[in-house]
């Protein structure tokens, strides 16, 4: 009890305690942690594939199907204080759009850019094209013809 009041008042172990709690809630639930990535979280039947993904005190749970997702949501919210933000639509610099009738998700970083452009005063700086000769012609070369250039340009360093 003392250990778990004191990681709510935001103190050095705060962080692992959290994480140790929702660790053991996922395991009780049966989900299986990547060995990869200790943040993320898999359970997988037949009928259902549940993912939840940890961002710090943020959950980004991806459901196979609304019925398994809702069940999700409600048992966090039984164990848990939270809040349902709703469907991702911006995550680590990454704009997340989600068309439901054609079965897409567009990724874009335009908003991260534009950021990136603000903070080092260059709003207004004028795009231009990759920097490349345009009399140049680019050639689709064999896997011979390429060696052959690789061994000549070897050559030509030494």
């Amino acid at each position: 009890m003392c250990k778990l009041k004191k990681s709510l008042y935001r103190l050095k172990q705060s962080l692992r305690a959290r994480y140790q709690r929702i660790d053991m809630f996922f395991t009780h639930e049966c989900f299986s942690r990547s060995q990869a990535d200790h943040s993320l979280y898999v359970k997988q039947t037949g009928e259902y594939l549940l993912i939840v993904i940890i961002y710090v005190d943020d959950l980004i749970i991806l459901a196979s199907n609304v019925s398994i997702l809702k069940w999700l949501k409600s048992r966090l919210e039984d164990e848990f204080e939270m809040s349902d933000l709703g469907g991702l639509h911006y995550c680590l610099g990454v704009e997340l759009e989600r068309d439901r009738a054609n079965r897409t998700i567009t990724m874009s970083q335009s908003k991260y850019i534009e950021e990136v452009l603000k903070r080092f005063n260059m709003e207004e700086c004028k795009p231009i094209g990759t920097p490349l000769d345009v009399n140049s012609k680019l050639l689709k070369l064999t896997e011979e013809e390429f060696q052959g250039i690789q061994e000549e340009m070897h050559r030509h360093s030494i």
